[in-house]
């Protein structure tokens, strides 16, 4: 019974590490199809070659696991510091509004969201009272002003949602994000557009704030897949730490993933080991772990039992599939695969879901 089971063991486990790309959902093929045609397959977001293989590096980054998981490609994602000048030049609100409209008025593409319309209409607003009121300081606002256009390019899309007034003419409200160095002050921009319904209107920049970000303790990334400036120490930020702490238009976290990745910022593989057997009657179906005692003895009984019960492979981790001799009340996962074999003879690969709680 015992080499019966083996061989039926190892069966499965060859047909499940066999991964072929005809296997693939409409989401996951057109994963497949963006990553290979923008060079960015198997790749991990700071360009480095994935630790993850092809399977799950699919896996991560559909959007049920993102659901799970948390969007960990948007706090992985690397953002260019736009420099702006401390010194803007501006006397008042006039000069302001004279210059912007003289140099501002275009279009700019954001690589996430693609053209973005900055009108008359938008610099009055940008310069209006209200608006600078959002802002950490007039003058923070003044010096964003003077670079929006790079702010734009730069930004990345840190949520999108519907349009609070109901307007049918409106299909979505998209808040950028992009961070902005004056000085040594490097401050968040939230950058805000309108998506029209009628595809033939054009994205329309409305509104910005400048915000303060806290001190980066040295974490300072280079972005080094942007080749159009040479990269410095201190010329990018990462998502996770440019989107900190800011809430969503709900009152969430925008970033509330979990913070167990490796160091490319993929979530990380972890192991745990079982000695888990799982038995299944080949006839009905039913799982032993599923009979009650009595049943279990009637079968035990029998000089039949190797026939109908038939070990079954699994690769999900779960309570009942986890190690059941565990010392301490817990689940135990190691980071490499080739740690604590001792503790059962099956490895279950995983990710594990673990973020930081808020405060009360």
């Amino acid at each position: 019974m015992q080499a019966k089971k083996a061989a039926t063991s190892a069966e499965k486990k060859a047909q499940k590490s066999r991964f072929s790309l005809t296997d693939l959902t409409e989401e996951e093929q057109s994963i497949v199809d963006e990553a290979k045609a923008n060079g960015t397959y198997l790749k991990a977001p700071n360009g480095k070659a994935s630790n993850l293989n092809e399977r799950q590096w699919i896996q991560v980054r559909t959007q049920a696991f993102k659901d799970w998981f948390g969007d960990w490609e948007l706090a992985a994602k690397v953002v260019k510091i736009i420099s702006a000048n401390v010194e803007h030049g501006f006397k008042n609100f006039a000069e302001a509004r004279k210059w912007a409209k003289g140099n501002l008025l275009g279009t700019y593409i954001n690589p996430e969201i693609g053209e973005i319309v900055v009108s008359g209409k938008a610099i009055d607003k940008y310069l209006s009272s209200k608006a600078v009121e959002q802002s950490h300081s007039r003058d923070a606002h003044w010096s964003a002003l003077q670079v929006l256009p790079r702010l734009i390019e730069n930004s990345i899309v840190g949520e999108i949602h519907e349009d609070r007034d109901k307007n049918s003419n409106i299909k979505d409200i998209v808040r950028l994000f992009g961070a902005m160095n004056i000085g040594n002050e490097t401050s968040r921009v939230k950058i805000t557009v309108k998506r029209y319904s009628d595809n033939n209107t054009p994205n329309k920049a409305y509104t910005y704030e400048v915000t303060e970000i806290e001190p980066l303790d040295g974490h300072w990334t280079t972005h080094a897949q942007n080749a159009d400036f040479v990269p410095t120490s201190n010329d990018s930020i990462t998502g996770a730490k440019l989107l900190k702490g800011i809430e969503n238009s709900k009152g969430l976290p925008i970033l509330n993933s979990s913070k167990v990745v490796d160091e490319n910022g993929e979530p990380k593989v972890v192991y745990h080991q079982t000695n888990k057997t799982i038995y299944r009657n080949v006839e009905n179906g039913k799982l032993w772990d599923d009979l009650d005692w009595r049943e279990k003895q009637e079968w035990e009984e029998r000089d039949d039992w190797d026939e109908y019960w038939e070990e079954e492979d699994f690769y999900e981790f779960s309570r009942t599939n986890a190690r059941t001799t565990n010392e301490f009340d817990g689940f135990f996962f190691a980071p490499e695969y080739d740690e604590y074999h001792e503790y059962g003879d099956r490895t279950i690969e995983a990710f594990w879901k673990k973020k930081v709680q808020r405060q009360p």
